[in-house]
């Protein structure tokens, strides 16, 4: 299967630092499984963080969008129930992925 994704960040070279404003993926398609597609983003974000991290850049600040902002999501837009569980599923991935950046 395919997986595409979409970030938008600002690159700050000047001063070191990347901002991740918005990560976005398409839906699940009915035979894919969370966890699976869990696993390659995260490999896409780690790959991109060491890729930033030759190119001299030192931090990255992570937003994630509170439920009531409707334009945080590229592919489909999201009820507010929805918006606030990948509120809540984006903050726990980025959490995860600074702890696993940090030992990669």
């Amino acid at each position: 299967g395919y997986v595409c994704l979409c970030l938008i960040a600002r690159e700050y070279p000047e001063i070191g630092q990347i901002y991740i404003e918005c990560v976005d993926s398409t839906p699940l398609l009915a035979t894919e499984q969370p966890v699976d597609r869990q696993k390659i983003l995260t490999c896409i974000m780690l790959g991109y963080f060491a890729h930033a991290r030759t190119r001299g850049f030192r931090q990255a600040l992570l937003r994630v969008a509170p439920p009531t902002d409707e334009t945080a999501f590229i592919f489909t837009q999201r009820e507010c129930s929805a918006r606030f569980r990948a509120t809540m599923h984006l903050s726990y991935w980025f959490k995860h992925l600074v702890k696993v950046g940090k030992i990669s």
